[in-house]
């Protein structure tokens, strides 16, 4: 198997019917699967995923997983899945034809542990939040800590071999759980393991988030909390310590005259990061 395309899915069963409907589009010769978990969802959504699966292409798993949080599923596929890649993306995207094709170019190179892709707004009255419009790659030596943005689960991948070694997803973060940012936390710890990664344009979605100003404005809260968090948990390694001071002073700075407020909700992350840590030590 190539490539494995994990979807998590809780209460939208709609848009994961335009998800799959896209996935099902998809132009690559290579050998592919499906898995979507169903984080606990009361709505239709597990009658979708079963008229869906009958209608795949490709093999289709399916699973539930009631622990909460984006986490908990995206590491349930993890277990299951045979790709030598694993693709990420969410039930409220729409992938391009070639997102695959593109996605295994990048992979060809045998260096890249993880990457993260174009993600561009699918209905334009939308909100323009959640989205990585950049035309050049961006290449991301091992050893970094990764910038914000530069890799989001609306359209990453990773080397099944990294996951697997590091064990998946930190379950303290992602959608559902006590901070945002899963996608930035592991690529990061990929990179620290010795893997190149990078953005690279190639691999397109369309994100159908949504979301109107004042329902982007609460989500952009949460990301900045979550990006608090993330610098938080690698201040606290010793051996990332000051590489990660360097970097969230360089963008503090930047951060303090365009947007304070961000920066103190990065804060408010860092501390309740803290505090948690604490309160599991």
């Amino acid at each position: 198997m190539d490539i494995s395309v994990v979807i998590c899915t809780r209460n939208r069963a709609a848009a994961l019917g335009r998800c799959l409907d896209a996935l099902y589009a998809v132009d690559f010769e290579g050998a592919w699967e499906i898995l979507v978990i169903d984080n606990n969802s009361k709505d239709e959504t597990p009658q979708i995923i079963a008229e869906k699966q009958q209608m795949s292409p490709v093999p289709f798993q399916s699973f539930v997983e009631l622990f909460p949080g984006n986490s908990a599923g995206r590491n349930k596929g993890i277990g299951s899945a045979q790709g030598e890649v694993i693709f990420f993306t969410d039930d409220d995207c729409i992938v391009e034809h070639s997102v695959l094709r593109e996605v295994w170019r990048v992979f060809e190179d045998r260096r890249i542990g993880f990457a993260g892709g174009r993600i561009l707004l699918f209905n334009p009255q939308d909100f323009p939040i959640s989205l990585m419009e950049e035309t050049k790659t961006i290449e991301i030596p091992p050893g970094s800590i990764v910038y914000p943005g530069l890799v989001q689960g609306s359209n990453m991948a990773f080397r099944r071999t990294a996951l697997v070694e590091l064990g998946g997803f930190d379950p303290l973060f992602g959608a559902g759980a006590a901070f945002a940012g899963e996608d930035l936390e592991l690529a990061t710890r990929v990179s620290l393991r010795g893997w190149h990664g990078g953005y690279f344009p190639g691999p397109i979605v369309y994100h159908d988030h949504g979301r109107d100003h004042v329902k982007a404005m609460a989500s952009e809260w949460q990301y900045d909390f979550g990006v608090g968090a993330y610098y938080a948990k690698f201040l606290f390694d010793t051996t990332t310590r000051w590489m990660c001071i360097l970097i969230w002073c360089r963008r503090s700075l930047k951060q303090l005259f365009r947007h304070p407020s961000g920066l103190h909700r990065q804060l408010a992350g860092a501390i309740r990061y803290a505090q948690l840590r604490g309160n599991h030590a």
